[in-house]
């Protein structure tokens, strides 16, 4: 099994990102959650270290699987591709049958969307609206360091754990609905509807980075990704990396001097910046999320629990 590339040390990070935020500080956490309520329009995303490259799970298993051939963009689609089918088929199409019945549409990105929740392999990264759910998902599952603040060095990144924040220039330059709009009025009927929905459509295999959300568009499409319980409490969104090595933010370096959309827009270097948060403050930014309700059980809900306790609540109301 290959190794999945990291960040060595920061002066390789800021390659990617020029704007870096440290944190150190209580108040500063303090000062992030009650600001980043006044900006909308960002997207966030936590990492639990700052080590860590912007990979979605479908290229950590394609990297790392020493069988696979690293820069086969043609199998590694087709990987994607067959992913999707098996998941409308198997099980005599029970997940099929699920979507059917509650009413969600089976298009392609519904179809990674559910596996991406349950752990499958996708080409989706994870991002959400709130900074406060990618603060915890930052740091819920973190082995604490406590080392003095004071004498750690930014330069050791293990002691940090990062919070991405996008800019909403790049929100509106990746997002998926301008193009898809175009290509309605263009073409105008069903067939070419359902078929811009498919993975295996030129439109999204030729597209390098795109912004997916629950989002509808005119009254013939909608991209149904609100198919669980986690999504919807998690305010989540994907962005969607058509490259089977390249992470995230290496692929937006490549394009920006050579796709055409990034002509005329804002500087680059700022689409998004890279808070580091010391691990120390970890149980702080616990404290302060849990007093908003942001826990385990809000950020993964179990059906199971929640009917559990509605007798027990309700006896005593």
């Amino acid at each position: 099994m290959k190794n999945l590339p990291i960040y060595s040390t920061l002066e390789e990070k800021r390659i990617a990102f020029k704007n870096i935020i440290e944190i150190r500080e209580e108040a500063d956490v303090d000062y992030w959650l009650l600001g980043c309520k006044n900006y909308p329009g960002f997207v966030f995303r936590g990492v639990s270290n700052s080590r860590y490259k912007l990979y979605n799970t479908a290229q950590r298993f394609w990297i790392t699987d020493s069988s696979q051939s690293l820069k086969d963009s043609k199998k590694y689609h087709q990987f994607i591709i067959s992913s999707i089918k098996t998941a409308r088929d198997i099980n005599r199409e029970t997940i099929k049958k699920y979507f059917s019945n509650f009413g969600f549409e089976d298009d392609d990105f519904a179809i990674l969307s559910f596996i991406q929740h349950y752990g499958g392999y996708t080409p989706l990264l994870d991002l959400t609206h709130s900074f406060e759910v990618a603060l915890f998902f930052a740091c819920s599952k973190v082995k604490l360091i406590y080392t003095n603040v004071e004498e750690s060095s930014e330069n050791d990144l293990d002691s940090y754990v990062s919070i991405y924040v996008f800019h909403p220039d790049i929100i509106r330059l990746f997002n998926t609905m301008e193009p898809v709009r175009g290509l309605i009025r263009q073409f105008g009927n069903d067939t070419h509807i359902q078929n811009i929905k498919k993975y295996e459509a030129h439109y999204f295999n030729e597209i390098p980075i795109m912004i997916i959300k629950n989002e509808k568009v005119e009254k013939e499409l909608a991209f149904n990704l609100y198919n669980n319980l986690n999504i919807s409490n998690q305010q989540g969104l994907f962005v969607y990396n058509n490259s089977s090595y390249l992470s995230l933010e290496e692929n937006m370096l490549q394009l920006k001097n050579g796709y055409e959309g990034f002509n005329g827009t804002s500087d680059t270097s700022t689409w998004i910046s890279c808070i580091h948060l010391h691990k120390n403050l970890i149980p702080h930014v616990l404290k302060r999320l849990g007093e908003q309700q942001i826990t385990d059980d809000f950020i993964f809900p179990d059906a199971k629990s929640m009917i559990s306790k509605i007798a027990t609540i309700a006896e005593k109301s």
